[in-house]
């Protein structure tokens, strides 16, 4: 399980907003849990901006507005047999509860797997530095001829 927190939190199956910053419990992609952010917890990891609890989402068009996209959320899919994805709205402006021209939309099961190898690739990169250094260090107390 995983859980996340965001400023704000949009739940699409009842079109509500939670009341201040919210944890989202995750487990294999669908939502579990939902409470109030209230302080300091261990593994929660904090995305800020806006999550989005829903099946699917739309693809964003081009310059649209939140209110717009939030109406074009399928509500076919909102039955209550439907499990609820989690979604990050990134570089969103919280203060005018609005898209940036940067907001992107992922899902946060394919940002955990980001997350995961970003970690990978950074421990791989330190590993190999730390192996480059110390085989540079051999090499330079090695005698000569």
């Amino acid at each position: 399980m995983k859980q996340y927190a965001a400023h704000r939190v949009y739940l699409a199956g009842t079109e509500e907003w939670c009341n201040g910053p919210q944890v989202v419990s995750v487990s294999e992609g669908k939502v579990l849990s939902l409470f109030p952010f209230s302080g300091e917890i261990p593994s929660v990891e904090w995305l800020g901006g806006l999550l989005i609890v829903a099946p699917c989402l739309p693809e964003r068009m081009e310059a649209e507005s939140l209110p717009h996209f939030l109406k074009r959320i399928p509500k076919s899919n909102m039955d209550s047999g439907t499990a609820s994805g989690l979604w990050h709205v990134t570089f969103f402006d919280v203060h005018a509860m609005e898209f940036t021209a940067a907001s992107r939309i992922i899902a946060c099961d394919v940002l955990l797997l980001l997350l995961t190898v970003q970690d990978r690739l950074r421990n791989s990169a330190h590993t190999i530095a730390v192996a480059t250094a110390t085989l540079s260090d051999s090499l330079v107390v090695c005698p000569c001829g």
